[in-house]
């Protein structure tokens, strides 16, 4: 069971007044004597807030990714300049697929850039983790590997696809979270959550047989969906008996405010700059 928890958001949408913030999200984990970084940002200011946080990426031991989009993964050039040889690497393989949006009918690549690509697959097997599978990180921080889809109404978007030439969409079965067993509970740590919050929490609940979660942070991919999606997300919140809630990046400000009305106690802000300590 972890004794002490630090989570850092390093890049979101939204910062402090100290950093600056980018269509991107990035976590600084340290968990007890281990050093994380979950996903690394767009790749513009993830430099500028490391020095501002006082991180230093030398001392992390593992990176993993949610999911294989630009917008998580573009920092990993600045992160791998600066990582020692022996961090390890942790990702679903079909986060190298080649992923695009379309939006008004024009394709624009969203996926990992080929240097990046080239840099997680130098490392040699022992350093190198595909989890498609749930995986243990280190002792009591896991990662769920790939999500099962259970509940209809958490469809991933239409607007994804992995080829563009004859239009097949992406599933992004990549996406994965990260969950902690600590001293107060199951901790989430969510990148996009394209897998839905409700399949996600209750395939953590099954891995871990908890019927309670004390706390998700992250991103839900909830911008523009339904008042009925809406309602479920806030129903699933409300089974896990949550204690602390803090959603960012791509949630959604209307959808966040919704669900910080239905959860107003337990409702925290998440930014870049912010630090959550468990």
């Amino acid at each position: 069971m972890i004794k002490n928890l630090k989570i850092t958001v390093v890049v979101d949408n939204t910062a402090s007044r100290t950093c600056l913030a980018e269509h991107g999200l990035a976590y600084h984990i340290e968990c007890d004597s281990k050093r994380i970084f979950f996903d690394s940002g767009k790749g513009k200011i993830i430099r500028y807030n490391c020095d501002k946080l006082d991180i230093d990426p030398l001392r992390t031991n593992a990176f993993v990714l949610s999911h294989g989009h630009y917008d998580h993964t573009g920092g990993i050039k600045y992160l791998s300049e600066h990582f020692s040889d022996n961090v390890k690497v942790y990702l679903h393989p079909a986060a190298f697929d080649k992923k695009y949006a379309k939006d008004e009918d024009k394709f624009r690549y969203i996926g990992i850039a080929k240097k990046n690509k080239e840099w997680i697959k130098s490392k040699d097997k022992l350093r190198l983790f595909y989890t498609e599978k749930p995986t243990k990180i280190f002792k009591d921080i896991w990662v769920t590997g790939e999500v099962p889809r259970i509940h209809k109404i958490e469809k991933t978007e239409e607007r994804f696809f992995s080829r563009k030439d004859i239009n097949i969409p992406d599933d992004l079965i990549d996406d994965q979270s990260m969950f902690f067993d600590t001293a107060k509970g199951i901790v989430v740590l969510l990148g996009c959550c394209h897998s839905g919050i409700g399949n996600t929490l209750d395939y953590i609940a099954e891995i871990t047989g908890r019927k309670e979660i004390y706390a998700v942070i992250g991103g839900m991919h909830l911008k523009d969906v339904s008042q009925k999606r809406l309602n479920f997300a806030a129903k699933i919140l409300e089974k896990y008996k949550l204690k602390l809630f803090a959603p960012c990046h791509c949630t959604g400000q209307k959808s966040a405010a919704y669900l910080y009305a239905k959860n107003p106690d337990i409702f925290n802000e998440c930014y870049a700059g912010k630090t959550f300590v468990i």
